[in-house]
């Protein structure tokens, strides 16, 4: 029989509650950062990704993963006799996001947002290719 949550968890959810006053969206390397400290290792991200997806089967968080923009190095790519390296440029990952459940006022008001930016790039998409609005 389970004894409630573990020790990461439990860590997860204090920085969690002394996030509640801002936005409350903390990615998984953020929440290892608070939790472990500043120098954590990829193990303990998986712990706190674990912890994280285990409080959300239990319904006391939320998840969801965004497309952050992150720095891609320059890599030594061969090409048979020739290595060439390529520029650095940005790319994109995909990140888990953890916060508190949301309300049934915070959702709708979220969608109705979602849903002006989707009709304001269409009026904008439509003006670009010269379509009556």
């Amino acid at each position: 029989m389970s004894r409630g949550p573990g020790q990461v968890q439990r860590a997860v959810l204090d920085v969690l509650a002394e996030q509640c006053n801002s936005d409350g969206w903390l990615t998984v390397p953020e929440l290892a950062g608070r939790v472990v400290g500043p120098d954590s290792t990829r193990a303990e991200h998986e712990s706190v990704r674990r912890a994280a997806k285990q409080l959300a089967r239990a319904g006391r968080v939320e998840l969801e993963y965004f497309d952050a923009p992150v720095d891609v190095r320059s890599a030594r790519v061969s090409w048979g006799d020739w290595i060439v390296y390529r520029r650095r440029h940005d790319g994109y990952r995909r990140v888990l996001a953890v916060h508190w459940p949301l309300s049934v006022e915070e959702r709708a008001a979220r969608a109705k947002l979602q849903q002006d930016w989707l009709d304001r790039l269409t009026t904008i998409d439509a003006r670009i290719s010269g379509e009556p609005t």
